[in-house]
């Protein structure tokens, strides 16, 4: 079977069979018009319950950028599309951060991440996929309910100071505009 990731009618058969899926799509321009087709494959294939993540949206700073913007919508397509759901509304990742920043870290010790003065929620992504792996093995238990995971609240320089604690030298913190990371 081939798939052909606006029509949704393409990934269908790929979901026959199965009682949940959890959603993602690639961040970018198409991402909410991805996830709908998603979302109407399981619809077509009979899923019986759809699991939405939905990075950042615990912190109210963060709450008007493009990607909350898109998780919103998406979110509200889960709750519409008429198949039972679970959104998981969790901090972001602390261990993502630390990927996309560690070389910039390592050669300038200074984070440069567009944060201003937010405080943003962290967590480890690991807390996450055991708390998604349940709700996708008992899905019936948890359907059309909304969960939010939280991790510490940390500003960019607090960030800085955890880097420090771990590889013993100060890091100094730089806001960024988005698209230079």
């Amino acid at each position: 079977i081939e798939w052909d990731p606006p029509h949704a009618e393409s990934l269908a058969p790929l979901l026959v069979g199965i009682h949940a899926v959890l959603l993602t799509c690639a961040i970018g321009d198409t991402i909410v018009v991805d996830c709908q087709a998603h979302i109407q494959a399981c619809k077509i294939a009979g899923v019986q319950c759809v699991v939405k993540c939905t990075q950042g949206a615990v912190d109210a700073d963060l709450r008007h950028h493009v990607l909350a913007e898109w998780n919103h919508k998406i979110e509200r397509m889960v709750q519409s599309s008429g198949i039972p759901y679970v959104i998981i509304r969790h901090a972001n990742f602390f261990t993502m951060l630390s990927i996309f920043a560690s070389r910039h870290i390592k050669l300038y010790k200074t984070l440069m991440w567009p944060l201003g003065e937010a405080s943003v929620r962290w967590i480890d992504m690991q807390d996450v996929v055991v708390v998604v792996a349940k709700i996708l093995h008992e899905a019936p238990k948890f359907k059309n309910n909304i969960f939010t995971i939280n991790g510490p609240e940390m500003n960019g320089r607090e960030i800085c100071q955890e880097f420090a604690a771990v590889i013993g030298e100060d890091i100094g913190f730089v806001d960024c505009n988005p698209n230079l990371i």
